[in-house]
């Protein structure tokens, strides 16, 4: 499962912004993750600035050996996030933009995101995504939950490179705590 969120960082101090006003918008990271859906650890995870697009990290954060699906967003519906899955072995659950229309002479990726619209036109996006399991994409969104709630949504580090360091203990931290065991929900009858 792979996704993105933000994470603040060091921003002008309260007292600074009530005596001179606010001179600049706060700052934020993004926090891109690849995360097991068995064991819901943290298998990938990359620091960018607030601008880069998702799709350019994908190949960054998948494992090298993915032998099963990967469930993104529509933010990595393209070329660059079909080919980086399959060239890994891996089917891609990605659902397609509204009006994507079929590629022409398609890159292996490609060929399975044709094969993606067509099932769209044929059955339908929503039956689409209940068929395929791609509601399992919610795993990367509950380790970022899990992420911003534990360790908190702020890196407190100053530089690029502190702040990439930060981000993967707190990935390290999660690990481990997943490894000491995850709660487990019974529905009350």
């Amino acid at each position: 499962m792979v996704d993105s969120t933000g994470l603040k960082i060091f921003g002008e101090g309260e007292w600074k912004i009530r005596c001179h006003g606010k001179s600049k918008r706060r700052g934020w990271r993004k926090v891109h993750f690849a995360v097991d859906p068995d064991t819901h650890e943290i298998v990938g995870c990359e620091v960018t600035d607030n601008k880069t697009n998702d799709c350019e990290q994908i190949d960054k954060i998948l494992p090298d050996q993915v032998l099963r699906e990967v469930c993104a967003d529509g933010a990595y519906d393209n070329q660059k996030s079909y080919d980086a899955i399959v060239n890994r072995g891996g089917t891609p659950l990605i659902p397609p933009r509204s009006g994507a229309a079929l590629t022409d002479n398609p890159s292996s990726g490609m060929v399975m995101r044709n094969h993606t619209i067509q099932a769209c036109w044929k059955i339908g996006r929503d039956n689409w995504k209940k068929g395929s399991n791609y509601h399992q994409r919610s795993l990367a969104e509950t380790a970022m939950f899990r992420l911003k709630t534990i360790l908190g949504p702020r890196l407190s580090s100053r530089k690029n490179t502190n702040q990439r360091t930060e981000t993967l203990i707190k990935g390290q931290i999660l690990n481990r705590m997943t490894h000491l065991g995850m709660p487990k929900s019974i529905k009350k009858s």
